[in-house]
C-alpha cells in the first residue's frame, strides 16, 4: 500500500512540479529581468542630471564611469530577456532605445567635459584680466595723488587771499603767478587721468559681469560697448604730456581689449559656456524621453509575461486538485488495511512474545544467570532472544574472571610485603651511615669555629690600636690642608681685586677713547659748519651784487623802476646783515675749533696715563696669579695626603669591623654546628620511626 501511495504521490508531484517549473524557471525570470531593466533605466536617467551638476571633471568622470556600469548591466538584462524568445518585437524596441540612450549619454559626457574646459579657460583669462585691471588702476593712483596735492595747495593759496585781501598787494606777483599756473596745470593734467580711470573701471566692470551673465543677447552687446569704451580711453591718452605713461597704457589697453573682444574673449567664452549648458540640459531631457520609451516597452513585455504566468498558474491549480483527490483515496485505503494487520497479527503474536522476552531480561539484570532465554524461530523477536542469550554468556565469563583476579591480587600483596621489608632494612643501614658521618663533621666544625673566634678577637685588638694612630695622623694633615686653603683663598681674593682694577682701568681707557672720538667728531662738525658759513657768505656777496645790479637797472627805468629799487635796497640790506651774522658765527666756530683741539690733546694724555696704569695692574695680576698657582699646588698636595691618610684610617676601621663580624660569624658557626648535631639525632629518631611504620604496614598488607 505504501508503494501505491508513493507512486500516486510521485505522479501528482511531478505534474505539479512541471507546472511550477514553467512559472518559476520560464516565466518569472524574464519578469524579474524586465523589472530590473525598468529600475536600471530609471536610475540611469536619475544619474544623468548629476553629470550636468558635477563640480569638476574628475567628479563628472566618476559619474560617467558609474553610468557605463549601469548601461552594461542594462545590456545584460536585455540579453537575458532576448534569450527567452518572448515578444521579439518589443525586445528589439527596448534594445533600440537603450542604444539611443547610451549614445545620448556619451554626447552629454562630451559636452560636459567641453564645458569644463571652457570654464577653466575663462577662469584663467579672467584672472589675467583682473591683474591687468589692477595694474591699470594702481599706475594712475600716484599721478592722481600728486595732482591732488597741487590742487589742494592752490586752493589753500587762493583761500588765503579771501581771508586777507591786503595780501594781494604785499605778496610777490611772480609767486602768485607761479602758484596759479601750477594749480591750473594740475587741474589740466588731472581731468584726462580721471576720465581714463573712469573708462577703465567701466570696461572692467562690464567684462567681470559678463563672466556671470545668463542672457546671450546681452553678451552680444557687451563687446560693442567695451570697444567704444577703450576707443574713448585711447583718445584721452592723447591729452597726456607723459609719453612713457601714454605708451604704457596703450599697450595695457591693447592686452585688455584682446581679452574683452573677439573670439576667445571672456564674453565669447561665457556665451559658449551657456550654449554648452543648454545643450547638456536638452540631452538630459532627451535621455528621459528614451528612458520613458524603454519603460513603456518594458511594461508591455511585463504585461505579456504576467498573462503567461496566470495561464501557467491556472494549470497548476488543476493539477493540484487532481493530486489531492488521488492522495486522499490512497490514504483512506492505507488506514483500513493497517487496522486489520494490527488486530489479526500484531496483538495476538508479536506483543505476547515481546512480553516473555522482557521478563527474561529483567531476571538477568537482577543477577539470575540460570534463567532460560526464549530464542527459537527465524523472525526478529527470535533474533532479539539470541542477542539476550549472548549477554547471559558474557555475564558468566565476567564472574569467572573476577574470581581469578582475586587470587592474583593475594599473590601480589605477599611479594610486595617482602620487598618493602628488604627496602626498609637497606634504608636504615644507609641512613645510619650518613648520620654518623654528619655528626663527625659537626664535631670538626665546632673545633674550627672556636679557633676562628680566638683569632678574630686577637686581630680586633690590634686593628683598634692602628686605627687610633691613623686618625691622629689624619687630624694633623687636615690642619695643614685647612691653613693652605685659607692662604689660597686670600690669593684668589687679591687676584679678583686686581682683575676688577684691570677691568675698571680698561673701561676708563675705552671711555676716554670714545670721548676722544666724540670730540674729533665735534671738531669735524665745526669744520663743516665753517664750510657752510663760507657758502652763505658767498651767497650773500652774490645777493649784494644782484641787488646792486637791480638798483642800477631801476635807476635806468626811472619812475617805473622806483618800486623795484626799494625792493633791491631791502635785498642789499638783508645781504649785508647776513654777511655780518656769518662773520660773527665764523668767529664763534673758530673758538669752538680751538677748544675742541685742546680737548682732543687732553683726552689723549688721559688715555696714555690709563694705559700705563693698566700695564702696571696687568704685571701685578700676573705675579699674583703665579703665587696663587703655587699655593693651589701646595693645597692640592696637602689635601691629597689628607685624603690618603683618611683612606688608610677608613680601611683600618673597615678591617676592624670585618674582624668583629668574623668573630660573630664564628660564634654563629659554632652554634649552628651544635644545632646541626642535635637535629641529626632528631633525624635519626624520625627515620627509625618511619621504618618501623613501614614494616608494620608491610605486615598488615600481607595479612590482608
Amino acid at each position: 500500500m505504501a508503494v501505491i501511495s508513493a507512486i500516486v504521490g510521485a505522479i501528482s508531484f511531478n505534474q505539479f512540479g512541471s507546472a511550477l517549473n514553467t512559472i518559476t524557471e520560464e516565466k518569472l525570470p524574464p519578469i524579474a529581468a524586465a523589472q530590473s531593466l525598468a529600475t536600471g533605466s530609471a536610475e540611469i536617467v536619475a544619474i544623468a542630471p548629476r553629470i550636468v551638476a558635477a563640480a569638476n571633471p574628475e567628479e563628472e568622470t566618476a559619474i560617467n564611469d558609474e553610468l557605463a556600469v549601469r548601461l552594461e548591466e542594462l545590456s545584460v538584462r536585455i540579453a537575458e530577456i532576448e534569450a527567452t524568445g518572448f515578444m521579439p518585437a518589443v525586445i528589439a524596441s527596448i534594445n533600440d532605445n537603450r542604444a539611443l540612450l547610451e549614445d545620448n549619454l556619451k554626447q552629454l559626457h562630451d559636452v560636459t567635459q567641453e564645458r569644463f574646459q571652457i570654464s577653466d579657460e575663462k577662469a584663467a583669462k579672467l584672472e589675467e584680466f583682473q591683474n591687468l585691471a589692477k595694474r591699470y588702476g594702481d599706475t594712475l593712483k600716484p599721478v592722481l595723488s600728486y595732482t591732488q596735492n597741487d590742487i589742494a595747495q592752490g586752493s589753500e593759496f587762493a583761500a588765503s587771499f579771501e581771508e586777507d585781501p591786503s595780501k594781494k598787494y604785499s605778496a610777490d606777483k611772480e609767486e602768485i603767478l607761479a602758484s596759479f599756473q601750477k594749480f591750473a596745470s594740475a587741474i589740466e593734467t588731472r581731468t584726462p587721468i580721471l576720465d581714463i580711470e573712469r573708462l577703465g573701471s567701466a570696461a572692467s566692470n562690464m567684462i567681470i559681469s559678463s563672466t556671470t551673465e545668463t542672457q546671450a543677447v546681452r553678451l552680444s552687446i557687451i563687446p560693442v560697448r567695451i570697444r567704444g569704451t577703450y576707443t574713448d580711453a585711447l583718445s584721452k591718452l592723447d591729452e597726456l604730456d607723459n609719453d612713457r605713461l601714454k605708451a604704457f597704457y596703450v599697450d595695457l589697453i591693447d592686452k585688455m581689449q584682446k581679452l574683452s573682444v573677439g573670439e576667445g574673449s571672456l564674453p565669447d567664452l561665457r556665451k559658449r559656456e551657456l550654449e554648452a549648458t543648454e545643450q547638456s540640459q536638452a540631452l538630459v531631457v532627451q535621455s528621459g524621453e528614451y528612458a520613458n520609451a524603454m519603460r513603456n516597452s518594458v511594461a508591455e513585455l511585463v504585461a505579456g509575461l504576467n498573462a503567461e504566468v496566470n495561464d501557467a498558474a491556472a494549470q497548476a491549480k488543476v493539477v493540484e486538485k487532481q493530486s489531492l483527490t488521488a492522495l486522499f483515496v490512497v490514504a483512506v485505503a492505507a488506514i483500513i488495511i493497517s487496522l486489520a494487520i494490527y488486530v489479526l497479527y500484531v496483538r495476538g503474536n508479536v506483543l505476547r512474545r515481546l512480553g516473555g522476552l522482557q521478563k527474561t531480561m529483567v531476571q538477568l539484570a537482577d543477577g539470575n544467570l540460570d534463567v532460560v532465554v526464549p530464542s527459537k524461530g527465524n523472525d526478529e523477536i527470535s533474533a532479539m532472544g539470541r542477542a539476550v542469550d549472548v549477554f547471559k554468556d558474557n555475564a558468566l565469563k565476567v564472574q569467572a574472571m573476577q574470581a581469578e583476579e582475586e587470587r592474583l591480587n593475594h599473590e601480589r600483596n605477599e611479594a610486595l610485603r617482602d620487598e618493602l621489608l628488604a627496602l626498609a632494612d637497606t634504608l636504615q643501614n644507609e641512613v645510619e651511615s650518613a648520620v654518623n658521618e654528619i655528626a663527625a663533621l659537626g664535631d670538626q666544625l665546632q673545633g674550627v669555629s672556636g679557633q676562628m673566634t680566638s683569632s678574630a678577637e686577637l686581630v680586633s685588638g690590634q686593628t683598634e690600636e692602628v686605627a687610633s694612630s691613623a686618625q691622629e695622623a689624619t687630624g694633623n694633615v687636615e690642619t695643614v690642608a685647612a691653613a693652605t686653603e685659607q692662604l689660597s683663598a686670600s690669593n684668589a681674593e687679591i687676584n679678583r681685586q686686581m682683575a676688577e682694577s684691570t677691568r675698571i682701568s680698561n673701561e676708563a681707557s675705552n671711555r676716554a677713547q670714545e670721548t676722544n672720538e666724540l670730540v674729533v667728531s665735534l671738531s669735524q662738525s665745526a669744520d663743516r659748519i665753517g664750510e657752510v658759513i663760507a657758502l652763505i657768505t658767498d651767497i650773500a656777496e652774490q645777493t649784494n651784487l644782484l641787488a646792486l645790479n637791480a638798483t642800477i637797472e631801476a635807476a635806468r627805468a626811472g619812475d617805473a623802476g622806483k618800486g623795484f629799487a626799494v625792493v633791491a635796497a631791502e635785498v642789499k640790506n638783508l645781504a649785508n646783515q647776513t654777511e655780518k651774522a656769518t662773520e660773527e658765527i665764523s668767529g664763534q666756530i673758530s673758538g669752538i675749533q680751538k677748544a675742541t683741539g685742546e680737548s682732543v690733546n687732553a683726552i689723549g694724555d688721559i688715555g696714555r696715563i690709563i694705559e700705563n696704569i693698566n700695564e702696571i695692574a696687568t704685571t701685578i695680576s700676573a705675579a699674583v696669579e703665579e703665587q696663587g698657582a703655587a699655593t693651589d699646588e701646595i693645597t692640592r698636595n696637602v689635601r691629597g695626603a689628607a685624603d690618603r691618610t683618611r683612606s688608610v684610617s677608613a680601611s683600618i676601621n673597615e678591617v676592624a669591623n670585618e674582624t668583629s663580624k668574623t668573630g660573630e660569624l664564628s660564634s654563629q658557626v659554632l652554634a649552628t654546628a651544635q644545632d646541626a648535631s642535635q637535629k641529626v639525632e632528631n633525624l635519626r629518631s624520625r627515620i627509625n620511626g618511619i621504618l618501623d611504620d613501614l614494616r608494620k604496614q608491610a605486615h598488615d598488607r600481607a595479612a590482608s
